[in-house]
């Protein structure tokens, strides 16, 4: 029996992310189908558009078996944390034969002479000297790459999923897994899931790009305020602590908050080239979670549970006699024994908690809310 998984964020889950499920799997052979979805923040550095039990039940409800969240300390950061904080956690349950990711090359030969570059100990001196001429990382990591492959395609090494994709390789090898990566060619006819969130909440109809049922947004106002406040709230030196927050960014988080009235004009006036949109929407989240930059070094503590069907019930049993960490399906059981699972722990429920402020619902629903069994 061989176990297809996927590293996802589902935001929404759309007929591209159905596709990838159904296909990806007759292509590979496998019995079932885990995925590792990001829980109430997502890596672009912002609430989900759904919350996490909606999106795992779409999940369950058109291709996957077993719905695995993916801690928040790992699901709002850069590719390469959020890859390896994944894939470190699939890597523990023990039942992983093949990681299945989209990709733009749909090559992964290609994709893991990438990786090896990036891989190299000199990859990081060569982009800390590009990063002196004031680009962004992203622009700086392009560059050292094409130095190094003139030949290949700027687009190979700058499109998100192939980031994501090379990061996904590396991080297999870096700790010597068992799990096979492979990639499959992105299907460019679907809708992307930015192209339909930005529909949800134009209140556009995206029933011809989702296969199910289109629901409320949370409130994004609600969230800009939460920012802007912590901002404004926080000290230059407590906000030095958090994640990404490096060369004084600090004080410029500070100074925007206090002189701006929205988070988008604060996070308009804090970008600049070398620092992203993106990058600052990860920081801004981040700091209004308390997560610090040791905190996303923390090795899987632990694999929580949020929806799965009859097969998926069967992975789980099988998971449980195998797993390296425990498996949660009541969060009322979870014994936190240690300093670095009681901190994953916690900001986990913090990152629902926060989210339901968003959705107008109670504090607690990790407690309240079971699996969801189909």
């Amino acid at each position: 029996m061989s176990t297809m998984a996927v590293i996802c964020e589902y935001n929404p889950f759309h007929n591209g992310h159905k596709y990838q499920l159904t296909r990806h799997k007759e292509v590979l052979g496998a019995d079932s189908v885990i995925c590792l979805m990001s829980g109430s923040f997502v890596q672009r550095g912002a609430p989900a558009i759904y919350d996490k039990w909606t999106r795992a039940k779409d999940a369950v409800l058109n291709g996957a078996d077993l719905v695995i969240e993916l801690p928040v300390v790992y699901s709002a950061q850069s590719a390469q944390r959020f890859a390896s904080g994944a894939v470190n956690l699939l890597d523990k349950l023990g039942v992983v034969d093949f990681l299945s990711f989209g990709s733009e090359c749909g090559d992964i030969d290609t994709l893991t002479k990438v990786a090896k570059v990036i891989a190299s100990e000199e990859f990081n001196s060569l982009v800390e000297e590009k990063l002196k001429s004031g680009i962004s990382y992203p622009a700086a990591r392009t560059q050292v790459i094409k130095e190094h492959y003139p030949e290949l395609d700027e687009n190979l090494i700058s499109s998100p999923n192939n980031i994501l994709s090379i990061e996904y390789i590396n991080a297999i090898n870096k700790i010597n897994s068992n799990i096979e990566p492979k990639t499959l060619l992105r299907n460019q006819s679907f809708a992307s899931a930015s192209e339909i969130r930005s529909k949800i909440c134009s209140n556009e109809s995206v029933t011809e790009s989702i296969p199910t049922e289109t629901r409320k947004a949370y409130d994004m106002r609600a969230y800009d305020n939460l920012v802007l406040y912590h901002f404004r709230k926080e000290s230059p030196k407590s906000l030095q602590k958090i994640c990404d927050m490096t060369e004084g960014l600090e004080n410029k988080f500070k100074k925007a908050s206090q002189a701006t009235t929205s988070y988008e004009e604060l996070a308009e006036s804090v970008k600049s080239k070398r620092y992203t949109r993106t990058r600052i929407d990860r920081i801004s989240a981040n700091a209004l979670l308390g997560i610090e930059d040791w905190h996303t070094e923390l090795k899987p503590q632990y694999a929580r549970i949020l929806a799965f069907n009859s097969r998926g019930q069967e992975l789980l049993a099988k998971m449980k006699k195998v797993s390296q960490i425990p498996i949660i399906t009541k969060v009322a059981d979870a014994n936190p024994d240690t300093e670095e699972f009681s901190i994953m722990f916690e900001k986990d429920l913090l990152s629902t908690d926060i989210y339901s402020i968003l959705t107008n619902k109670p504090a607690g629903l990790d407690y309240k809310t079971s699996p969801i069994k189909l």
